[in-house]
Order: structure tokens, then C-alpha cells, then sequence
């Protein structure tokens, strides 16, 4: 019989196995995302990035309020007939209409709001987008179900690849914010094409199994739409109190500083997801695996959340150029915020999903959304764009008990076993970003060669100061020791074989 360590080590074996395809598509996405907004912070100005923004939010929010997670539902049902397919498919046609045509209807309204007038063209082009996606084949989501990340994998990488080159292009010949625009038409074009090579699904229209996506979107729908304000609260309030330049840097600045955390957690819960719905039954092993989950994220956001706001002012320049150095002082405080938001939704969305609860998360995030509401809206009144940048950071801040609270009530983990999980890599973050603070040397002229140096210290001294703190807490169950049990393994499997 094994041992409960070994089968600790088994549940991370486990998650590596189940997340490598989705963990590297992920990052393979977002590195060439974050290399396509380098490339375009060159050659676009800070304005046209806020000015699309603008155009974004409104959009996001019709998705949001359309959205009836055909997708999640496809796979949560153990075996989803033909008839279940082709209204999914379907759903996601009728939403891309809907989509298209609100952002035609409120472009008025929202170039008032920003007091933007450009908005109400860039709105009219830019509903060509949801339109044309929406007619993607639910392929990649049989895909996705059937545990074939492979697939998964190519068909999110060769759009990303895709959009991004043809928004690349436009932006080198057009120089302004419609190569955002036209670029995201193209991205969806290229969508709709690879949706349908990756998997042998072809789509009919249907709804005759619309009830139960009605039915489950009565409740994702409203978390849908909260999680969405809670993210885009900054952009919402700060477009009333700031320039669209102002938009824009505070928009790339939290686009970067947030895109590496968010990509810790993000692809591990999407590969989980599946394994954990199967668990529903089960909670004490849901419990286990949560705080396992929990831990991994934590061991690996807290240092690059806490390491890039202690590099910032390099980082930004390296990267975005002498345009964006007022961005700098956003990008650390999106840096922390990142990492408190990362650790926020790891606690929350997929347990509660998986477990049945969605009433309650809808609940807790709305009210999530008044507490971020409130602080941002203060912090713009008094402070202006400042005050709305520092407000997020704090609102994320007050919301994190609340989201654990709701945690605990629907799964048996209790807050000393979160605590257990998180305490070293938290503490080590804070040493490191001290340590790499303390150190840095504006005494070398290289801005870059500053970076890499920092980035070197940042990496020794998390390291180290991790492991100190496992050793001097008595070794205990963690990533720490699976990482220290695998490790061992390898150098086992490589000794060679005594005659």
C-alpha cells in the first residue's frame, strides 16, 4: 500500500503531467503577446493603446453579459450528445450577433462617456470581431474535453501567432490605433479557419438543448459579468479621471506587470478543471488537491510578482522604451496586485464551480466588485489616475479574506492548511525583493545588464531563502519536498548501472 507521501508526490506528479501541454501553450501565447506589445509600444503611442481600451471594455462587458459558458457545460456533461454540440455552436453564433451589434448601439454612448469621439468608428469596425468568432466550431473545446492538449495546444498557438503577425503588420504600415483594431478581425478570422482543421466537429444550427445552458448561465452569467468589472474597475473609473495616453499606460502597465502570475495559475486550473469536476464527490481528496494547487501557484507567482516590481523601472525601459517611463511606478503596483489576484481566484473559481456553488461565488464576487468599486471611485476622486491605480491594489487587498472565507464554506480546508502551503514562499518573496533592491547598482550604465544582474540576485536569493525556511520548519510536505524527491529521482535514473 503506499505511503500518504508518496502519494502526496504522486498528486504533483500528477498535475505536472496534466498541465504541461496547457502550462506551455499558455506561456507560448503570452510570450508572444507580451513580444507583440513590445513591438507595438515602439511604433504605437500610448494614446492608441487607451483609445482601443476604451473600445475593449465596452465589448468585453456585452460578452460578458451574452455569455452563457456553453463551453464549461460541454465539459462538465459526461458524454454531450450531437444535439448538445450543434447548441453550443449555435449559442456561440447567436452571442457573436448580439456582441457585434452592441458594440454598433453603444458606440454613442460611449464615446460620451469617455468623451472620445473616435470611439464610435473604432466601435463600428470593431464588431466585425465577435461576429466572426462567433461562428468558430466548438472543436477546440471537444478537444480541450477529450484531455488532448496536443491539439489544444497548436490551435491557440497558431491563432495567437497569426493575430499577432497580422497586427504587427498593419501597425508598421499604419502607425495609430486601428492596427489594434484591424488586428483583432484578422486574429478572429484565423480563429474560425484553425477551429475547424483541429477537429473532425462539423456544426449545425440547433437549440434544442438550450434550456439547460439557460439554466446554467442564470448563475455564470452574473459571475461572469462581476469577475469582468473587478478586473476592469481601473480601466472603467480611469478613463473618467485620465487622458487616453493616461488610459494606455496604465493599461499596458497592468497588462505586463500581471501577464507572468496570471499564467502560474491560469493553464494549471484549466488542466485541472476536468479532474477536479470528477472529484466533486469526493471532498476530502478535492481539499487535498486544492491546497497541493494552492501551493504550486504560490511557490511560483509570489517571486515573479514581487521580482518584477523590484525591477521595474529597468524592466520598463528595456522593454516599452523611454515612452512608457511614467508608466513605471503602475507597473510595480500591478506587479503586487497581480500576484494578490492570482492567489485570490485560486482559492475561489474552480472549487466552487466544481463543487456546485456558484450562487455563493456569484455572491462573494459581487460583492467583490463594491468594495473594488468604492476604494477605486475614492482613490480617482481624490487622487486622479493615481488614486485609481493605488485603489486597485488595495481593494485587492481587502477582497482576499472575503474570497478564502467563501472557500472554506464549500470545501473541508481550513485556513491554517492554506497558511501551511504559503508561508515560506511569501516570506522568501519579501526577502528577495528586499535583497534585490538593496543590491541594485545604478553605478552600472547598461540598463539591461542592471536587469539581468537583478533578475540573477532575485532568482539566488528566492532560492535560497526558500529553502532555508523549509529546513528550518522541519522539512514538511510541500513543493519543497517534491521538488527535492524529484530531483533525487532524476540524478538516480542518470547514475549508471554497477555491473
Amino acid at each position: 500500500m503506499a505511503s500518504e507521501e508518496e502519494e502526496r508526490n504522486s498528486v504533483y506528479r500528477n498535475l505536472a503531467r496534466g498541465s504541461f501541454w496547457a502550462v506551455l501553450m499558455r506561456w507560448l501565447v503570452r510570450v508572444i503577446g507580451a513580444a507583440s506589445v513590445v513591438v507595438l509600444a515602439r511604433v504605437l503611442t500610448p494614446q492608441d493603446f487607451g483609445i482601443v481600451a476604451m473600445a475593449t471594455l465596452v465589448s468585453g462587458y456585452l460578452l460578458r453579459f451574452s455569455e452563457l459558458s456553453a463551453g464549461l457545460l460541454l465539459i462538465r456533461e459526461p458524454s454531450p450528445s450531437k444535439e448538445d454540440q450543434n447548441t453550443a455552436w449555435t449559442i456561440s453564433v447567436l452571442q457573436g450577433l448580439v456582441v457585434g451589434s452592441g458594440l454598433v448601439i453603444l458606440s454613442p454612448l460611449a464615446a460620451d462617456y469617455f468623451s472620445e469621439p473616435r470611439l464610435v468608428a473604432v466601435m463600428c469596425v470593431l464588431a466585425v470581431s465577435p461576429i466572426v468568432g462567433g461562428f468558430e466550431s466548438i472543436g477546440p473545446i471537444l478537444v480541450r474535453k477529450e484531455l488532448d492538449f496536443a491539439k489544444d495546444f497548436r490551435f491557440n498557438v497558431y491563432k495567437r501567432v497569426g493575430g499577432v503577425a497580422v497586427t504587427i503588420a498593419l501597425a508598421l504600415l499604419l502607425r495609430d490605433y486601428w492596427a489594434l483594431v484591424l488586428g483583432q478581425i484578422g486574429a478572429s478570422a484565423l480563429g474560425l479557419v484553425f477551429s475547424f482543421a483541429i477537429h473532425p466537429y462539423r456544426p449545425g444550427f440547433s437549440l434544442a438543448g438550450a434550456r439547460k445552458y439557460l439554466r446554467f448561465a442564470a448563475s455564470t452569467i452574473p459571475i461572469g459579468i462581476a469577475t469582468y468589472t473587478t478586473d476592469r474597475i481601473a480601466v472603467l473609473v480611469g478613463g473618467r479621471f485620465g487622458t487616453p495616453a493616461d488610459l494606455g499606460r496604465m493599461t499596458v502597465a497592468g497588462e505586463i506587470a500581471t501577464m507572468a502570475t496570471e499564467e502560474i495559475a491560469y493553464p494549471i486550473e484549466r488542466a485541472l478543471f476536468p479532474s477536479m469536476a470528477k472529484l466533486a464527490n469526493a471532498p476530502q481528496e478535492l481539499a487535498r488537491v486544492f491546497a497541493h494547487t494552492l501551493g504550486v501557484i504560490v511557490f511560483l507567482s509570489m517571486p515573479i510578482g514581487f521580482g518584477l516590481a523590484a525591477v521595474a523601472r529597468d524592466f520598463v525601459g528595456v522593454l516599452l522604451g523611454p515612452n512608457w517611463t511614467d508608466a513605471v511606478w503602475m507597473f510595480q503596483i500591478f506587479a503586487i496586485y497581480g500576484v494578490i489576484k492570482t492567489i485570490s481566484r485560486t482559492v475561489t473559481r474552480n472549487i466552487m464551480l466544481v463543487s456546485g456553488r456558484e450562487r455563493l461565488y456569484a455572491m462573494a464576487v459581487w460583492i467583490e466588485v463594491a468594495i473594488t468599486m468604492a476604494v477605486v471611485s475614492a482613490g480617482g476622486l481624490v487622487y486622479g489616475m493615481d488614486g485609481v491605480v493605488l485603489g486597485a491594489l488595495v481593494a485587492a487587498v481587502l477582497n482576499l479574506p472575503l474570497m478564502i472565507r467563501v472557500t472554506m464554506q464549500s470545501v473541508p480546508v481550513s485556513l491554517s492548511a492554506m497558511a501551511k502551503v504559503v508561508w515560506r514562499p511569501v516570506l522568501a518573496a519579501i526577502v528577495m525583493h528586499s535583497v534585490v533592491r538593496v543590491v541594485h547598482s545604478d553605478a552600472i550604465s547598461a540598463p539591461w545588464l542592471r536587469l539581468v544582474l537583478d533578475i540573477g540576485t532575485g532568482i539566488v536569493t528566492y532560492g535560497a531563502a526558500v529553502t532555508l525556511s523549509w529546513w528550518a520548519s522541519g522539512r514538511p510536505d510541500g513543493v519543497e519536498r517534491a521538488l527535492v524527491t524529484l530531483v533525487r529521482a532524476r540524478l538516480a535514473r542518470s547514475r549508471p548501472e554497477e555491473p
